[in-house]
């Protein structure tokens, strides 16, 4: 995935203007790492590490490579009508479905605690969602993120 990502950022990304879409970016990441910090001892899902052979480091890759390169390529193609944005949004929900479903398939991503294939549908909805107000409006995504995290706590306690 790391490499399709790679790949499909540098053909399809903005580069050149990549500083507008830096703040949304670091965004994505913290929130990964977020995630990772609250869920230490017991994560929802965890990606199995593969030729990497090591949890962390494979973490950290998304963290830092494969959601901000997402995020690159997310915002860099967003249309700017409402309808288009939202099938624009609807594609990538997709396209993370489908890779996730490719992973579960294969037993290259593990559920926990209740957490399934389900779940991340709608995670995903909400993620891009929030990638896009995040790009339009920061401290609403902050709020509307908070707000994500007491539900996702009260429902998946850590």
């Amino acid at each position: 995935m790391i490499i399709i990502i790679i790949f499909s950022t540098w053909k399809w990304g903005d580069w050149k203007n990549w500083q507008k879409y830096h703040p949304t970016m670091l965004f994505v990441a913290l929130a990964n790492l977020l995630y990772n910090f609250i869920y230490c001892k017991g994560p929802l899902w965890e990606i199995q590490p593969g030729i990497l052979q090591n949890s962390i480091l494979t973490e950290l890759l998304y963290s830092f490579i494969v959601f901000p390169l997402t995020a690159l390529m997310f915002l860099s193609n967003l249309p700017s009508s409402r309808g288009k944005q939202a099938l624009h949004i609807l594609k990538y929900i997709l396209i993370y479905f489908i890779f996730e479903l490719v992973f579960h398939i294969s037993n290259m991503i593990i559920y926990r605690h209740g957490w399934n294939l389900s779940y991340s549908f709608i995670w995903n909805v909400m993620m891009f969602t929030v990638w896009t107000v995040h790009f339009k409006k920061p401290l609403l995504a902050y709020v509307t993120s908070l707000g994500v995290m007491i539900i996702v706590l009260s429902l998946f306690p850590a």
